[in-house]
C-alpha cells in the first residue's frame, strides 16, 4: 500500500484534472516525497466543478475525539471500505482524487522504488475524506 508518493506538476496538470482556474485553487508545488501528515493537493467536486484543495493526509472519522487517529489511518482496503464504521459513510458521500506522478514501495531491504506510468505523466489515487471538527 502506498505510504509515500511523488508529484511534479507542470502546465498540463490543471487541465488534466479538469481544473479551470489555476489562481483560484490551492497552490501546488513539486514534492518528490509526499508523506502522511502533510497537507496534500486533493481534487474534489463541488457544485459540478472540480476544485483543488489542500487536505491533510490521514483520515479522521467525524466521530473521533482525537486527531492523532489520522496518523494511523492513511490507507483503506477496497474489500472492507463499505462496511468498516470508519469509512462507510465517507466512501458514499465524500470521495476525492489524489493526483500523483508516482508512488513509492519498499523492498525487503528497505530500499524505495518509484513507480510511474509509462503512458501518462499523471494519475490519480482514489481517496475519501471527512470534515473533522475538534470537539
Amino acid at each position: 500500500m502506498c505510504g509515500r508518493f511523488h508529484l511534479e506538476p507542470d502546465e498540463d496538470f490543471y487541465p488534466r484534472f479538469g481544473l479551470k482556474h489555476k489562481d483560484d485553487d490551492y497552490p501546488i508545488t513539486p514534492n518528490k516525497n509526499v508523506r502522511p501528515g502533510q497537507t496534500i493537493p486533493t481534487v474534489i467536486n463541488k457544485n459540478s466543478r472540480n476544485l483543488l484543495v489542500g487536505m491533510k493526509w490521514g483520515f479522521i472519522p467525524v466521530w473521533a475525539k482525537d486527531p492523532k487517529v489520522g496518523y494511523k489511518m492513511i490507507n483503506s482496503r477496497s474489500e472492507t471500505i463499505f462496511v468498516k464504521p470508519s469509512f462507510r459513510s465517507a466512501i458514499r458521500k465524500t470521495r476525492c482524487l489524489i493526483p500523483a506522478t508516482g508512488f513509492y514501495e519498499w523492498d525487503d531491504k528497505k530500499n524505495a522504488h518509484l513507480f510511474q506510468s509509462s503512458e501518462e505523466k499523471y494519475f490519480a489515487m482514489a481517496g475519501i475524506y471527512s470534515e473533522w471538527k475538534d470537539p
